[in-house]
């Protein structure tokens, strides 16, 4: 069986876990991977995500690149394993490797542990302004204002900004894109509309 894969991505605050969730109700069959599977199920190493952060606090941008592409490939492999028709994907590379070359992992050695990802047959990015992604945050990582001891708007609004630089490293051409500021309910059907036509 072919199994579809989808990704959803978008800066932090974009909404993609919540459109993801919402996705995962309306398509028969699908299921949801992300990078968190892989640290839940290695709770003998990480048992909260503040450890995860703390561990990646640790590492150069290049090892960090190495751990998340291990994260990331887990859920996906996971998910595959299963006999859902539709893989839904939160994030993928390019959600964790955009801060990484932001804060300093080569490019090269990037694309190459690109090269090894498998590819997906769609990838919608959901685009919201860093200004309104802002205003839906509530609390903020140190992962998302680049490990600034500094949690604050500012270093958000600053890092955020870097990590879309960055999409010039990704191949967008085929990206589709939805406008995130659209209501609950009709940034659902949009986005049903999208996989489904494709």
């Amino acid at each position: 069986m072919m199994q579809k894969l989808i990704v959803i991505t978008g800066i932090d605050g974009a909404g993609k876990t919540t459109l993801i969730e919402s996705l995962s109700k309306e398509l028969p069959n699908s299921v949801v991977a992300n990078v968190w599977q892989s640290f839940g199920a290695n709770q003998q190493l990480f048992k909260s995500k503040a450890h995860v952060y703390e561990y990646m606090r640790s590492l150069t941008p290049n090892s960090r690149v190495l751990f998340l592409a291990h994260a990331v490939r887990y859920g996906l492999e996971k998910a595959l394993e299963s006999d859902a028709e539709t893989i839904l994907i939160d994030g993928y590379y390019i959600k964790y490797f955009g801060p990484e070359l932001a804060l300093g992992a080569d490019p090269q050695f990037v694309q190459e542990i690109i090269a090894s990802f498998q590819k997906v047959d769609q990838v919608i990015c959901l685009d919201l302004p860093i200004e309104k992604a802002l205003q839906r945050k509530g609390e903020f990582t140190d992962y998302e204002c680049g490990f600034n001891p500094e949690l604050s708007p500012a270093t958000f609004l600053a890092f955020q900004k870097r990590v879309l630089e960055q999409r010039k490293h990704f191949d967008c051409d085929n990206w589709e894109y939805l406008n995130a500021e659209l209501e609950v309910g009709e940034l659902l059907r949009e986005a049903l509309g999208m996989v489904n036509d494709y």
